[in-house]
This record gives structure tokens, C-alpha cells and sequence, in this order.
């Protein structure tokens, strides 16, 4: 096997796992988490109905990454922000770009999933870990 062939393959993959964290997501805007099945995301993501379950072993997992996949990128947000010479109106662009019309289901499903880990202890860290770069944000606007 030559190492194209495994990136190629590693690089397929990553894209079917993205695209199903990304179907998770439309699927959690449009029905809630209980919506979600391994089924549902990978009828979403246009993938055979055993690949959300390849990719991830229960529907826990599947939501546990798709919130993982989702603070990782609002996380981003808040370092692109933090860095900027005005931090402060970086995160106000931002978070308008954020609350826009088109990103507004998108935005929805990641609070459930963020609500959902009161429930879960499995999301707990991640949940924790978006609130603590918010408020590390926070802290260097105000100087605190």
C-alpha cells in the first residue's frame, strides 16, 4: 500500500465522518435530538445507512462528536476574535455572522446539544470547555 492510497483513504473518511457530524446537525435543527438515529444522520448525509454506525458506535458517540466537531468550531470563532486588534467587534461580527438567518437552525441544534449535556455526562466537557474560552474571551476585553 503507498502512502497515497492511505491518505486518500484516511481523507475519504474524514469527509464521510464530517458530513455526518454536519447531517447530525440538520438533523438535531429539524428534529430535535430525539430525531436523531445512526439511520437518520446518514440518510441526511446521503451515506449507506451503516455508516453512522461504522463511524460511531451508538447514537451517544454520535452526538458527543457532533457537539465535540460544533465547539471546536465556535472555539475557533473565539480565538480568531480574541486575536484580533479589536476583540471586542471581531466577537460582535462574529456572532452577528453566527445569528444570521442561514446559520440560525445550525445554531439552535448546538444549544440543544448543549442543554442535552445536563443530561448526559458524556457532553459535559465539551459543554464546559466552549463556556471556558467564552469566558477567557470575556476576561481579556474587560482586562480581568
Amino acid at each position: 500500500m503507498t502512502p497515497e492510497v492511505t491518505d486518500g483513504r484516511l481523507l475519504k473518511g474524514e469527509r464521510r465522518r464530517r458530513a455526518l457530524l454536519e447531517a447530525a446537525l440538520r438533523v438535531v435543527a429539524r428534529d430535535g435530538v430525539a430525531g436523531v438515529t445512526h439511520r437518520s444522520v446518514a440518510n441526511e448525509a446521503g451515506l449507506p445507512a451503516s455508516s453512522a454506525a461504522y463511524y460511531f458506535g451508538s447514537v451517544d458517540d454520535l452526538l458527543t462528536a457532533a457537539l465535540v466537531w460544533a465547539a471546536d468550531q465556535f472555539s475557533g470563532l473565539l480565538r480568531a476574535a480574541a486575536a484580533a486588534p479589536d476583540p471586542v467587534a471581531a466577537l460582535a461580527s462574529a456572532l452577528a455572522a453566527e445569528l444570521a438567518e442561514e446559520r440560525r437552525p445550525f445554531v439552535a441544534a448546538e444549544y440543544e446539544l448543549y442543554l442535552l449535556a445536563a443530561r448526559r455526562p458524556a457532553l459535559r466537557p465539551v459543554a464546559r470547555r466552549c463556556v471556558d474560552d467564552l469566558a477567557a474571551l470575556a476576561r481579556a476585553c474587560t482586562g480581568d
